[in-house]
Parts: C-alpha cells; sequence; structure tokens
C-alpha cells in the first residue's frame, strides 16, 4: 500500500509568489525610509561650534558682536565685548571657513569686517576689534557709555 499525497486544489499555490505589486510595495517603504533619513540629516543637522572665542575691544565703547557666514545671511548674536577689555565668548557657532564680524554700538553701526577661520585659529582665537570700530561709531556721534572696569574678562593692554 503507498502513501498518497492530495494534490493541491487548482488555482491554490503553497508558496505565493512574490508578486509585482508586493515588490512595489516593499520598494516605496524603503524609499520612504532613506528619504526620511536624509531629510533628517539635513534638518537636524546638528551645528558646529567654537569652544571659545575672545574679542580685544581697546576702544570706550561697548561693542555688540554678531557673526555671519561668508555670504552674510543668518546672522548670529555673539555678546557684547565690554570697553577696554578681552572679553570671552563660548560655544559659538563655527561660520565655517570665512567669517564675517558685525559690529554695533549705542545704537550705530560700527560697520563689518572679514576674517578667515584659519586667521582666528593661528590666533587662538581671539580677534582685536579694529580701532576702524571706534572711528566709524565716533562719526556717527554715537556716545561713549560710561567707563567701567572689566567685569570677568581680562584686561587688554596696550
Amino acid at each position: 500500500m503507498g502513501v498518497t499525497t492530495p494534490l493541491p486544489a487548482p488555482g491554490r499555490h503553497h508558496h505565493e509568489p512574490f508578486s509585482v505589486a508586493r515588490a512595489r510595495a516593499v520598494g516605496s517603504v524603503a524609499a520612504m525610509l532613506v528619504a526620511l533619513l536624509v531629510i533628517t540629516n539635513i534638518v537636524f543637522d546638528d551645528p558646529i561650534f567654537v569652544d571659545r572665542i575672545s574679542f580685544e575691544n581697546r576702544s570706550g565703547y561697548d561693542v555688540r558682536l554678531e557673526v555671519s557666514s561668508d555670504d552674510g545671511t543668518g546672522w548670529v548674536p555673539v555678546g557684547v565685548a565690554s570697553q577696554r577689555c578681552t572679553t570671552d565668548f563660548h560655544l559659538v557657532i563655527d561660520q565655517g571657513p570665512t567669517w564675517r564680524i558685525q559690529f554695533h554700538s549705542q545704537g550705530s553701526e560700527g560697520g563689518q569686517i572679514t576674517v578667515t577661520r584659519a586667521d582666528l585659529q593661528r590666533a587662538d582665537w581671539t580677534f582685536q576689534i579694529p580701532d576702524s570700530v571706534e572711528a566709524q561709531l565716533s562719526s556717527r556721534q554715537a556716545p561713549l557709555p560710561p567707563v567701567r572696569r572689566c567685569a570677568a574678562t581680562s584686561p587688554t593692554t596696550g
């Protein structure tokens, strides 16, 4: 006596073949996951920070500083460099190979200057505010603030 195995019913298969529709669905899901990963990396890209940058301010003005990349868009406030002091700022967003620095005091513009990251690194991330900033503020008749001592900063020499 032999063993009989039942034949599958017509139209039914034990193993369903991988259908074109299923392949498209898997491909679409994979493409969406890749797109989501790319978008997440672009949108949530954490900025790079400079641990410390110091601004040496020999002028009689308290100078408000902002930085931007070379294109001059997206200005980031840094803080105020106290008059006749070197003021340290920590965790400033790195502006890339070229930095633009903008100066303000007493409601007046003190100009802009462009400096390379390489120059900042060579100067141990210390930037001396040019005398031209004080001259420009003075020419715009920006009043000098009251004289103060450096607070939690190193006095400039000069």
